[in-house]
């Protein structure tokens, strides 16, 4: 059973409901008419959390905190007005997207960003504190009449991203049709996660590595055609769905994360032995030490998590430890 199927069962046996909010319903961006102040929680980035965030900055919310938690999505109408007296910025749009503007701006701008991806060994994600919440998997997506087989492997994938395999008998299919490989745009924390995985730091030239993450158009209706796509965004498409996803072979399960500033500006790992969590935060993501978990590791937050497809990580996951 996937991931999100329990998760779905796990629902049906009396998760505590989420008032209000259904895997489509949730609020994209903050409310109409609304803008954050300068002291609620404000978010960007990674296209895969995004509805997830939604729901529960809606839940959050209508528990009357004393900061309101918001969350722009990946895409939209551009630019954008984050919080009260900010000046306008173009919408980041993926994971390092969001995380790039954390790092460079205040708390003026904005206080997280979402993550689909892992802090980066480079040093590149310095100054930040990932806060892992919720578990997807990661498969790809074909059109619903497709010449992909439908258990491709980690191996056979990392073929057909570096270009060795282009035709689809080279990789257990019939069709001797080219494949099209296709990629979310630079800056997509599934693109960094995917290529990570398959050992690619840059992908072939036949990859058209300019699409937008999770969108079904990429791959609808083209037999030839394949992507990565989280289970999670999957199962929250509307249906009749115009794509489907691998049914064995290739399946990644990774965490996702918020990801907020290190006030103790300390390097990687400091995080554990200090915190580092800004105080105004907490009571929604935790203080990064495990001691508090915050409103989103707590029941409170479970249905919200499983309506947008994902499972919410467990203390002993380490749900709401800073990494």
């Amino acid at each position: 059973m996937s991931i999100t199927a329990k998760s779905l069962a796990a629902a049906a046996c009396g998760v505590v409901a989420l008032v209000g909010v259904t895997a489509t319903s949730a609020q994209a961006d903050p409310p109409a008419g609304t803008v954050p102040a300068l002291t609620d929680i404000v978010g960007v980035g990674s296209d895969t959390t995004q509805d997830a965030l939604n729901n529960l900055s809606e839940a959050y919310n209508a528990t009357s905190p004393a900061n309101k938690v918001y969350s722009w999505d990946a895409t939209g109408t551009s630019p954008i007005v984050t919080k009260q007296d900010a000046a306008p910025i173009e919408r980041p749009n993926g994971s390092s997207a969001g995380i790039t503007l954390l790092q460079n701006t205040t708390t003026s701008v904005v206080d997280y960003a979402r993550s689909s991806r892992v802090r980066k060994t480079s040093g590149a994600d310095a100054g930040t504190i990932f806060l892992p919440f919720a578990k997807d998997v990661l498969k790809y997506a074909s059109a619903t009449t497709t010449n992909a087989p439908q258990n491709l492997t980690k191996a056979q994938l990392t073929s057909i991203y570096n270009c060795t395999a282009t035709t689809w008998n080279q990789v257990g299919g019939t069709s001797t049709a080219t494949i099209q490989p296709k990629l979310p745009q630079a800056g997509s924390g599934t693109r960094a996660t995917f290529l990570g995985d398959l050992g690619i730091t840059t992908p072939g030239s036949c990859v058209d590595d300019t699409v937008q993450e999770h969108d079904p158009a990429a791959v609808a209706g083209n037999p030839d055609a394949i992507a990565p796509f989280s289970e999670g965004r999957y199962n929250a498409l509307p249906d009749p769905k115009t794509v489907k996803l691998n049914t064995s072979g290739y399946s990644l399960t990774r965490n996702l994360y918020n990801v907020v500033r290190d006030i103790n500006g300390g390097p990687v790992g400091s995080e554990w032995v200090n915190g580092g969590v800004e105080p105004r935060l907490q009571a929604f993501f935790g203080d990064g030490l495990g001691t508090n978990r915050g409103w989103i590791c707590g029941s409170g937050a479970t249905s919200a998590i499983t309506a947008a497809g994902f499972v919410q990580l467990t203390a002993a996951e380490n749900c709401g430890k800073g990494e």
